[in-house]
């Protein structure tokens, strides 16, 4: 211990030494530490930029489950008699979901299918349908199994309703060499026996389809759609189908081979229609009714491959309301068959009412008096019935018996009425049974003698009473004196 010096400031000297000593070997022990910090990230940044060096500048896209599921969809024909290989399993892409249906070649790059196969943002007038619709060929004959994708959607029909057409045209992203089918402007005709190609197909882990056929009767004058009536009309009605579940899309043939129409996938409620008719008391044939399915006729359509065709049939322009009775929904010409037989009917009788006027039995003809007349007694609260009776067509030759010059005459007639019992077939197609023993009901027939000799015309009336003595009226309209019009 130095000498002079006192004890406390030694040891103060020395405490501070050691702390000194002690802050120097931590700092030494930092700096190391950082040292090899340092080292470790330079080599975990030399192992990035050697990775990043080893990838492409554009990797490789995983594909989308659709893509998948179309890169290994395939459609089949099991059976070479029924195939053609025009016939196509479409295939649609939706965000959520894929859709199947049938399509078929018209052109070397064009396919017509069903509007409701198109997905809804694509129904636009030329819409660019790439990637997102697909046509898979099967291997037929001398051709391969072939994926084509779609390029344009053409034009798709706005479809809201099952009465509604229902029809599309799509151009291919590359031409087909297989043949294509051709459309036929006939339409179809009824009874006819109509060939069907489809695709039955499912969706599991990829679109697979089986080319199929089915064998359908073309039904006509259908309470179902009574517009059917003529076999250019913008749609038909199917049924007796040996597949009562048709893919839409599916080209129906006609007996030359040609397509007469395309399949929707939409069937009619006919029990629903048969329900309203019970409650008029309006039987059916039988309990089962078969379905109804529904399909656009291509005589009624403009395709692109048909652009010389600028005017369609008018027959594709059905009147409304005008060729059906609006009360039996019957058509009007259906009662205007049974004209010939009334008439025959009516000669057998031997009743001919008054000689003073000429009659003829009920023309149902829309804006007719008589059709009007019976119309009034058929739709009539409590009438009893649907009959057809003889009524007045025009006034004899009044020179022979018009002796009075009364303001108003009246004259009892007896009438042969038939009653009519209407019906519906299995495939709701209205019938008529008309029975042949008339009932005899006496009529009042008014008319103006007055009138007449003025005139050389005049109004008649007639009315007849029901065994409930309830008064109906059968004519009511301005009559011409025979002689001056036109036989």
């Amino acid at each position: 211990m130095l000498k002079g010096v006192p004890k406390i400031l030694l040891l103060v000297v020395s405490s501070l030494v050691i702390a000194l000593s002690f802050s120097l070997a931590l700092s030494g022990c930092g700096e190391i530490k950082n040292e090899k910090e340092k080292d470790s990230e330079k080599i975990s940044s030399d192992s990035a930029e050697q990775l990043r060096t080893q990838l492409p500048d554009n990797p490789p896209k995983l594909p989308s489950p659709s893509e998948r599921a179309t890169e290994e969809g395939q459609v089949v024909c099991n059976d070479p008699k029924i195939c053609n290989e025009s016939v196509a399993m479409l295939v649609a892409s939706t965000p959520s979901r894929l859709t199947t249906c049938t399509s078929f070649v018209i052109a070397s790059d064009i396919i017509a299918t069903s509007s409701s196969c198109i997905p809804p943002d694509l129904r636009r007038d030329n819409s660019d349908c790439s990637e997102r619709i697909w046509a898979f060929f099967p291997s037929v004959s001398t051709f391969e199994a072939e994926r084509v994708s779609c390029k344009e959607v053409i034009k798709a029909s706005e479809t809201r309703t099952v009465l509604d057409q229902n029809f599309a045209f799509i151009r291919l992203a590359k031409s087909t060499k297989r043949i294509p089918l051709k459309i036929s402007f006939e339409g179809l005709r009824s009874k006819t026996v109509a060939r069907v190609y489809q695709v039955k197909s499912s969706l599991s882990d990829a679109p697979y389809g089986e080319i199929s056929t089915a064998k359908c009767k073309v039904i006509q004058n259908s309470l179902a759609l009574p517009e059917f009536n003529h076999p250019n009309r913008p749609l038909v009605t199917l049924s007796n189908c040996s597949d009562s579940r048709l893919s839409p899309g599916s080209p129906i043939i006609g007996p030359d081979g040609t397509v007469r129409a395309i399949t929707s996938g939409e069937i009619i409620d006919t029990k629903a229609i048969e329900v309203k008719y019970a409650k008029r008391k309006i039987r059916t044939d039988t309990g089962v009714l078969p379905p109804l399915i529904v399909a656009t006729n291509l005589s009624c359509v403009s395709s692109p491959i048909q652009e010389s065709r600028t005017r369609l049939s008018e027959k594709c322009f059905p009147p409304k309301d005008s060729y059906y009775d609006e009360h039996f929904r019957f058509p009007v010409e259906l009662l205007a068959n049974e004209y010939n037989k009334i008439e025959a009917l009516i000669a057998q009788s031997g009743m001919r009412a008054s000689e003073k006027v000429r009659w003829t039995s009920i023309r149902f003809e829309p804006g007719s008096p008589q059709y009007s007349a019976i119309r009034i007694y058929s739709d009539a609260p409590d009438s009893p019935g649907l009959f057809l009776t003889t009524t007045a067509l025009c006034v004899q030759d009044t020179k022979t018996w018009l002796k009075s010059r009364s303001e108003m005459e009246e004259e009892a007639v007896f009438l042969p009425v038939f009653e009519i019992i209407p019906s519906l077939s299995a495939h709701l197609q209205p019938k008529l049974d008309i029975k042949r023993i008339p009932i005899t009901i006496e009529a009042l027939l008014r008319y103006s003698p007055k009138e007449l000799r003025k005139l050389k015309r005049g109004r008649f009336q007639i009315t007849m009473n029901d065994e409930r003595f309830r008064m109906w009226p059968v004519l009511d309209s301005q009559l011409p004196v025979c002689n001056e019009t036109k036989k």
